[in-house]
């Protein structure tokens, strides 16, 4: 009995060896649209905790189906080694829909119907009017994916893993807790090496002011330009009675 409790421990470390790696990339246009693609190396014994592939394609679709604010563009759950591959593409209208989609399922009914894994890689996020702008923060806690004890990861199994957040803006932002910055600040990175997230929650935040259309800059010069225009008709106008 022992040779096969131990058997079962290596093979189980065998599995959680793929550990796991994210990166997830959000390009914002002036308008609150935008589109969101993000990947993820997931350990196997993960899965099959939910059913496996097929099973977790499944509740993908049907997450994304039920939320129905964003559309997903594209989805890939393919197998690699001890890990599985899973590759989602989606497109918003309105960077809010982001923010509920992320609201974690005590938040959002919707997010409630996402598979256990993919609702703690989601994690919670929050939105709230800062003056002008809005500020928003993400907390992702990821420690309840892996057992802990004899079969949680060790120091080789996480290193050289990390999650990567990126999120591009149209307009530099106020303050953040980024990492990196890039495009003249516009474009905001963020990579927390794993074995950081076995120990405690991820927290990513960032105030940007509401961006201003450009056809809503160019209302003013439009209306005065109407204005002007409309003035000179007039002034024409008078001038022609005048001569009659």
């Amino acid at each position: 009995m022992k040779k096969l409790y131990y058997l079962g421990c290596l093979f189980l470390i065998a599995l959680l060896s793929s550990c796991l790696d994210g990166r997830e990339e959000y390009w914002i246009n002036r308008d609150g649209s935008g589109r969101l693609e993000a990947t993820y190396m997931l350990p196997a014994i993960a899965i099959n905790k939910m059913g496996g592939m097929d099973a977790l394609r499944t509740k993908i679709q049907s997450f994304f189906t039920d939320q129905g604010k964003v559309t997903m563009t594209h989805l890939e759950v393919t197998p690699k080694n001890e890990s599985v591959f899973l590759d989602i593409k989606i497109t918003f209208q309105n960077a809010a829909d982001i923010v509920d989609l992320l609201s974690g399922s005590k938040n959002n009914n919707a997010s409630s119907t996402a598979p256990d894994t993919i609702d703690q890689l989601l994690g919670v996020m929050q939105a709230k009017r800062a003056g002008l702008g809005v500020a928003v923060e993400r907390n992702v806690d990821l420690r309840q994916l892996f057992p802990s004890g004899i079969l949680s990861p060790n120091s080789s199994q996480v290193r050289d893993r990390h999650l990567e957040y990126i999120i591009h803006l149209p307009i530099k932002p106020h303050q953040s807790n980024a990492h990196k910055l890039a495009d003249d600040g516009k474009t905001l990175e963020w990579k927390f090496p794993l074995a950081q997230a076995l120990k405690e929650p991820l927290h990513l935040e960032v105030t940007a002011p509401i961006p201003i259309p450009h056809w809503l800059i160019a209302l003013p010069i439009l209306i005065f330009l109407l204005i002007v225009v409309v003035f000179f008709l007039k002034k024409s106008r008078k001038a022609k009675n005048a001569q009659r």
